[in-house]
């Protein structure tokens, strides 16, 4: 087996560790790697070197939705908080006027 080869044959090796892939198919496929035709081999290094990348483009896919959610989360809490204290703010302002008035009103009876 030449250096490319052997090369290649690692390459597959790493990446096959590195898969997510079931660990029944992978030990299958390193047991099978060096009975492998060249093509076929090729084949498979392709095929595992695009599973790679597309992982951790999924990857950073999923870590930009997280950032962005915690930053939507964070807003509507910010809204929320305002809304509630608003509410608070209103509530007791009513209740400060009709006490103001139940006030006046029995005051002004007496």
């Amino acid at each position: 087996m030449d250096d490319t080869l052997r090369y290649k044959v690692r390459r597959c090796a790493t990446l096959l560790a590195e898969s997510p892939l079931d660990d029944e198919i992978k030990s299958a496929l390193l047991d099978g790697l060096e009975k492998l035709t060249e093509e076929d081999l090729e084949l498979l290094l392709g095929s595992l070197e695009r599973e790679k990348l597309e992982l951790a483009r999924i990857e950073r896919t999923v870590e930009t939705f997280e950032k962005d959610q915690d930053k939507r989360w964070n807003a509507l809490e910010k809204v929320q908080e305002e809304k509630a204290r608003d509410i608070v703010k209103k509530f007791f302002e009513d209740l400060d006027k009709k006490i103001k008035e139940d006030l006046k009103k029995t005051l002004g009876e007496k």
